[in-house]
């Protein structure tokens, strides 16, 4: 018989022939079929458990542990688990360990995004300074480029300054006259002499 086959979407996961049975956890062992005493090893048993049918009786019997450990496992932060594990320490116990492993999983996520935000920080400052550094660089250059440009018209201007105040002392102008035409201050014009 394919049991699968008997699981409906959307539906309790209940097997047909034990739907019929009033207990909340059956025990099955293989027999032979003619000789019913006859089992076949003790060592295989199936146990099924309704949880179901142990929801409908988890507040009647308080004491039975097995409808409080499937209370526990079908929700362990139901009211009635938690009032349990004041009255059986194994549930307490469970519930303990159960925060615990919760715990520790929420501080592996916490070291998780701490690990991947440095190693982001890292990354975006490896981009910023090489960045940076390539568009500082650009910078400079058009800074230094400009400010060469410059250098080379005032030195071009100063040559033909020297150019011009030369011819002029040729022609024999006055100093005055020729530094007043140039620009050019006494002590560079005496450098030219």
């Amino acid at each position: 018989m394919m049991y699968s086959m008997q699981l409906k979407i959307g539906k309790d996961y209940e097997l047909d022939f034990i739907k019929d049975l009033e207990k909340v956890h059956t025990k099955w062992q293989i027999r032979e079929e003619e000789y019913f005493e006859k089992l076949l090893t003790e060592d295989l048993e199936i146990h099924i458990i309704s949880l179901p049918k142990a929801r409908k009786k988890e507040n009647k019997d308080e004491n039975d542990k097995l409808l409080q450990w499937l209370a526990f496992l079908d929700n362990p932060n139901n009211k009635g688990v938690l009032e349990m594990k004041k009255k059986n320490q194994d549930i307490a116990d469970a519930l303990w360990k159960l925060e615990e492993i919760s715990e520790d999983k929420k501080l592996r996520r916490i070291a998780q995004l701490k690990e991947r935000w440095e190693k982001d920080e890292i990354s975006a400052q490896r981009y910023w300074k090489e960045n940076g550094l390539a568009e500082g660089r650009k910078e400079g250059r058009e800074i230094g480029k400009k400010e060469g440009q410059e250098e080379g018209r005032k030195e071009g201007k100063r040559e033909e300054q020297i150019k011009i105040a030369k011819k002029m002392k040729e022609k024999g102008m006055d100093i005055d006259s020729i530094l007043e035409i140039t620009g050019l201050t006494k002590e560079e014009f005496e450098k030219i002499s």
